[in-house]
């Protein structure tokens, strides 16, 4: 540690702290050497970690792009905001589809005609022995025309026991029930029924519930019972001028590989749908591996020149070349008469400046002369990228690792010489100081000596 002591030669007149500053910093210059060093490698080890993420990102992108379907569809629409259909393709053969909604698909729907006080209030009527001592029951029917019996204890004979007990059997049934208070005070709350799924059901478009004789939700006891009040509709409309009816909003199996959500009828409305390549998400993504690449070449290139932390490195250089043959070359496993073999053939390019250029247009005239040939190259082409990434960014034993690695261990050997290099300055400035102190005192003396002598 340096000494806090500070003096100036009093008798000698040198500047003796600038004197033992000057000796150690001459004396000190190989330390400094040393911590230049140790800051250039740690500056070069962030990089490189920085480099490995950015590879690794680059990779995820270009995974993204190898598995894409270079086949599949993508779906434009005239009616921008889904008003009236939504439509997505999968494998549907480009082209041109009027559709025409003329109804959608709707469940049926009951009210009961009573509401009750609350919840848990009995819904009074006949049990079935006639003495309260049987059970309430009630009969639901679906649109198939199935008719299951709900029959309720004379302490769950209430509005939340009879929607509980329904919504029990609703996997069967395809009804469900809610409750709805229809105020905040009196008989508020009222039994609705709805179909679960849409569309007519083999018996109608009708779901009916059969209440016991005397029953305060107001059901016919009689007959079927009470009827739904919104009839079950199926969906109706056209494709390219031929009439179709489903069940569900949902259809699959108009246009093989299209898929319609109908939204809402309107038979004045014609929606033109346009099936094509999916050109622009391909191009996207081929657009994002492109920048990918030049950010990752670019952070190298601009601490890789003289006195860069990056300056001399050959490895990094290694790997970058290595990457952009894989995107730009040959992969092996193409077929020699396969119609496109190499990413230069698709519109990837090494420019003057050692980034990589992309021509957007010679790309999608490939994906749409031969999309299986562009899907074929970039599978191989990420396929062997994937194997060498694997070997370069391994946390453990990959290249960059191995450097990281050498980059710590020599840190770790400068902090000890440091270190010592530390311990023996401060020992030579206490040694100086010791120095000039003795210079100091000798003088003084000769000068005390000549005063004397000078006053005989």
């Amino acid at each position: 540690m340096a000494s806090p002591i500070s003096f100036q030669g009093l008798s000698t007149n040198l500047p003796t702290d600038q004197l033992v500053e000057a000796i150690l910093q001459a004396e000190g210059q190989g330390m400094v050497r040393m911590q230049d060093r140790q800051n250039l490698n740690a500056k070069r080890a962030s990089l490189i970690r920085t480099f490995r993420t950015n590879l690794m990102a680059l990779q995820t992108t270009f995974g993204t792009l190898a598995n894409s379907s270079f086949s599949s569809r993508s779906v434009t629409s005239s009616d921008a905001n889904n008003t009236y259909l939504a439509a997505t393709a999968n494998g549907a053969a480009n082209g041109t589809y009027e559709v025409v909604v003329r109804q959608a698909a709707q469940g049926a729907r009951l009210t009961a005609p009573a509401a009750t006080t609350s919840l848990t209030a009995s819904l009074g009527g006949t049990d079935s022995v006639g003495d309260g001592t049987g059970t309430y029951d009630y009969t639901l029917t679906n649109t198939d025309g199935e008719a299951v019996t709900v029959s309720l204890s004379a302490a769950n004979n209430t509005l939340g026991g009879l929607r509980d007990a329904i919504n029990a059997q609703a996997g069967t049934t395809g009804v469900q029930a809610t409750v709805v208070q229809t105020a905040a005070t009196g008989d508020s709350y009222k039994l609705v029924l709805s179909t679960t799924g849409t569309g007519q059901g083999t018996a109608g478009d009708s779901v009916y519930l059969k209440g016991n004789a005397g029953n305060l939700l107001g059901l016919a006891d009689t007959g079927s019972g009470t009827q739904s009040q919104v009839a079950a509709k199926n969906a109706l409309f056209s494709v390219n001028g031929i009439e179709l009816e489903r069940s569900s909003n949902v259809v699959t199996d108009a246009v093989d590989g299209l898929t319609l959500t109908l939204k809402a009828g309107d038979e004045t409305k014609t929606t033109t749908l346009t099936v094509g390549t999916n050109r622009e998400g391909l191009k996207s993504a081929m657009g994002d591996l492109v920048a990918k690449y030049n950010a990752l070449y670019k952070a190298y290139k601009d601490n890789s020149g003289s006195g860069g932390a990056l300056a001399g490195d050959s490895t990094l250089r290694t790997i970058l070349s290595q990457v952009r043959s894989f995107m730009t070359g040959q992969p092996q496993g193409i077929a020699a008469d396969a119609t496109y073999r190499s990413g230069a053939e698709l519109g990837l390019k090494t420019e003057r400046d050692g980034t990589l250029g992309f021509d957007s247009t010679a790309f999608l005239a490939a994906v749409d002369k031969d999309p299986g040939a562009v899907e074929a190259v970039f599978n191989k082409a990420y396929s062997a990228f994937q194997t060498y990434a694997a070997q370069v960014t391994s946390p453990g034993s990959g290249n960059l690792a191995s450097i990281l690695q050498s980059i710590e261990t020599q840190n770790a050997r400068l902090s000890t010489q440091i270190a010592s290099t530390q311990t023996r300055l401060d020992r030579r400035r206490e040694a100086l100081q010791m120095q000039f102190s003795r210079l100091e005192s000798l003088v003084g003396q000769m000068q005390a000596a000549g005063q004397s002598l000078g006053s005989l």
